[in-house]
């Protein structure tokens, strides 16, 4: 396997398509699970950009990295966002203000991983909304079921009454109060078991990266779940395959990783064991897997967990 510590010049001719086929898919499989490695790697991907948006890359390099490196969508969409943080950066007078205007995010410290924490602080955002509107909606159904709760209790004691004053019973108000004491039961089953069943999964998900955020939003899991269920909605479905890792984003530490798998409808859903969490900060990387086993990473989702 080639020697990738501190070698730059071979990382620049692997992320521009210049090494052969089984060394570069001895990098692929070691970006996934050599930390130290992908590390390096982003921090070679991430100046190779910069110099190219600065116009500083020698000529013969690059035209290869517009006919090579920019082939995908990904790629494009990492120039992109590296463009408009460059041009952001260059109208800050130090670079202790441009630390300042990045450090909410909390993130580590390479400018990819800068880049994946700002944009998913936004998918944060959104899923907040997403959550609080998912809550506000069960609290008005609650709300209903006890709405109909009530006025099936007072017909059941009208329908009593009437009954206890007839000498005859009213066929049609005996059957009518038979089906009421029913739903009325139901009602009163589904009400309790709203406050007395603990919640085994907890289910949310996470959109497509975005980007100009400055905050993280919090995910509040309940003590009682014993698994997270996270769906995960691709910005593109480009690989036949994925592969997710999750990490701890304040130390980088791998933590958990999933079984390789495909989308459906651009959408991987991961399940992951909930004794694995505290209230610290974390985020799932997705790498996108192709036909001939080179994999890339294509998306990070940064997420904060609370326990309530």
């Amino acid at each position: 396997m080639p020697d990738f510590s501190m070698n730059e010049q071979l990382i620049i001719d692997y992320l521009l398509g210049d090494l052969a086929e089984a060394e570069a898919g001895q990098l692929d499989e070691l970006s996934v699970i050599n930390d130290e490695f992908a590390i390096f790697l982003e921090t070679v991907e991430s100046e190779l950009i910069d110099d190219y948006i600065r116009n500083e890359l020698p000529e013969n390099r690059r035209a290869r990295f517009e006919s090579y490196y920019l082939t995908t969508a990904e790629r494009r969409e990492k120039v992109a966002i590296a463009r408009k943080i460059l041009k952001h950066a260059d109208n800050i007078d130090s670079s202790n203000q441009f630390r300042e205007w990045i450090s909410p995010v909390r993130f580590a410290p390479s400018k990819a991983y800068q880049w994946f924490a700002i944009a998913a602080a936004l998918v944060m955002l959104v899923l907040g909304g997403y959550l609080l509107l998912t809550n506000l909606q069960l609290k008005n159904q609650i709300a209903q079921m006890k709405k109909e709760h009530t006025a099936l209790k007072q017909r059941e004691q009208q329908l009593q009454q009437d009954l206890n004053q007839q000498r005859s019973v009213d066929h049609q108000k005996e059957t009518e109060l038979t089906l009421t004491k029913q739903k009325l039961e139901t009602l009163e089953k589904q009400l309790a078991n709203y406050g007395s069943v603990p919640i085994k999964q907890f289910a949310f998900t996470l959109l497509p990266q975005q980007r100009e955020i400055t905050t993280i939003s919090d995910i509040r899991m309940p003590a009682t779940a014993e698994s997270l269920v996270i769906t995960l909605k691709l910005e593109s479905d480009d690989f036949p395959t994925y592969k997710t890792i999750l990490k701890n984003a304040g130390t980088d530490e791998i933590l958990w990783r999933s079984d390789v798998q495909k989308s459906v409808d651009q959408t991987i859903v991961v399940k992951v064991p909930a004794k694995i969490f505290k209230s610290e900060d974390y985020i799932l990387e997705v790498f996108g897997i192709a036909k001939n086993g080179n994999t890339e990473i294509i998306s990070g989702y940064t997420f904060h967990i609370l326990f309530q």
